[in-house]
């Protein structure tokens, strides 16, 4: 994963805990430097030693914190550093989520070896909709619930979610979610 993932955990653990805590998670993680270069490729197991021990630190379970960080990347992180992008790929939900891979897309010529995700996106007759997470990467279906739990927020929309099916296998993982939304903006 690229520094900017590592980068995007301080950020969240030092707004919402304080150099402190972030000073325990790195100690835990054993991460000497948290200078990391936002473009530069790191090996999967820095992020994930980090999210072990904000997860140990903060004595919450792994998906909790995987959860916490989906919501931050999409309300800090992703504002932030891709806010244009990010409002090029929809302007309601179902839209970006139908746009994500070619958002990914995009963003790939910015990083080199990227290795986007996938996501499909179908609309079922009651309105409900299924989303199709493919990604080489196993175990990070909660950073993705945390990560729609953010876009139904940026989006200000009520979004009921729930896994579905969950296949892991050695080329990764396939999620299927199922989505269904209340829009918030017609409230008073």
């Amino acid at each position: 994963m690229y520094g900017l993932v590592h980068t995007a955990i301080r950020d969240m653990v030092l707004s919402k805990h304080g150099p402190v805590v972030w000073d325990k998670i790195k100690t835990e993680a054993g991460v000497a430097d948290d200078a990391f270069l936002a473009m530069q490729s790191y090996d999967d197991s820095v992020v994930l030693s980090l999210v072990a021990a904000a997860a140990k630190v903060l004595e919450i379970s792994a998906a909790e914190c995987l959860d916490a960080f989906g919501q931050f990347w999409v309300l800090d992180t992703a504002v932030k550093h891709y806010g244009n992008m990010l409002d090029s790929c929809g302007h309601e939900i179902w839209g970006f989520l139908q746009n994500l891979d070619s958002m990914h897309d995009r963003m790939s010529g910015t990083f080199h070896g990227y290795d986007a995700p996938s996501f499909y996106l179908e609309e079922n007759s009651d309105g409900t909709h299924l989303l199709h997470y493919r990604s080489s990467r196993q175990g990070l279906t909660p950073f993705v619930i945390g990560l729609l739990k953010g876009l139904a927020i940026h989006f200000n929309t009520k979004l009921g979610i729930s896994v579905v099916a969950e296949e892991l296998s050695d080329a990764g993982q396939h999620t299927t979610f199922s989505l269904e939304t209340e829009d918030l903006s017609c409230r008073g």
